[in-house]
């Protein structure tokens, strides 16, 4: 995803595995969340 380290990679791709939900669109709302500073 353009724009993403390495290390938000990796917390968006433990997130979606835990909640069981691999998909694109999760996966830029979870980038988003994380460039603003929110918790995912």
């Amino acid at each position: 995803m353009a724009g993403a380290t390495g290390d938000l990679i990796d917390k968006v791709a433990q997130k979606m595995i835990e909640d069981q939900r691999i998909r694109f669109d999760y996966a830029k709302e979870l980038v988003e969340k994380l460039s603003k500073g929110e918790p995912i």
